[in-house]
């Protein structure tokens, strides 16, 4: 997925390097946004750095990420930042294969 912001233009992915970013992360968040708006900021902000660093080669600092995403809510609905980035995610092979192996131990 091509992410604009200003004039630059960054890839986001999830890739296996990404989840190294998101180790912090709680996907049950997500569910806490409804009662707790301002989760969504932090939550947006994690996903966003998950996605620039995808690939291991190119590293953004968490500087980097907090002034595109600072830039892309002056543009964009972070609402709308929020739930591409969450299709992306659940989109992403890495996630998925996650999800096999949950359900194959849920069944067990």
């Amino acid at each position: 997925m091509i992410f604009k912001v200003g004039e630059k233009e960054y890839k986001l992915e999830f890739t296996y390097n990404s989840f190294k970013h998101l180790q912090d992360f709680n996907i049950k968040d997500l569910e806490k946004i409804e009662d707790n708006p301002f989760l969504m900021l932090p939550i947006v902000k994690s996903l966003l750095d998950g996605a620039l660093n995808h690939d291991p080669k190119k590293e953004f600092t968490d500087k980097e990420v907090e002034d595109i995403l600072e830039t892309a809510m002056e543009e964009n609905n972070i609402g709308d930042v929020l739930t591409d980035l969450v299709g992306l995610l659940e989109d992403s092979s890495f996630f998925k294969s996650l999800q096999k192996k949950t359900k194959k131990k849920a069944k067990k």
